[in-house]
């Protein structure tokens, strides 16, 4: 990999999470390959932002509510048809995540499995 400059590091930690830059974009204007500018980003723990959020592949819920009540990861993952590490991943976004980033992936989830949505009052 390309040892870069301090200032073309740090235009990569500014311009990377933004979805307005593309790849393309900020490689050919620090004048480096795009992949390049996407190994800085993974080494500095940067990922892009996605404009849509996606529903979630597995009730997440479900998971969740597993794991805080004291459920061991192997039997929430398989309660929810997921692998252990997958479980630990998702309920590592989970954590990191406010509780209406979470309900709304919740939601997601349940809107398209036909359940009814989740509400707080």
């Amino acid at each position: 990999m390309k040892k870069l400059e301090q200032y073309e590091v740090d235009f990569i930690a500014e311009t990377f999470p933004d979805p307005e830059w593309l790849v393309d974009d900020i490689a050919e204007k620090l004048q480096i390959c795009t992949q390049t500018v996407r190994n800085y980003a993974e080494q500095l723990g940067i990922s892009r932002q996605s404009a849509v959020i996606r529903t979630p592949r597995c009730d997440w819920e479900s998971l969740y509510y597993a794991r805080k009540s004291g459920v061991k990861y192997e039997e929430a993952a398989d309660q929810v048809g997921v692998s252990v590490p997958g479980a630990k991943k998702i309920i590592a976004k989970m954590m990191a995540m406010t509780e209406s980033e979470r309900i709304i992936r919740w939601n997601l989830y349940r809107k398209k499995h036909g359940m009814p949505l989740f509400t707080k009052c």
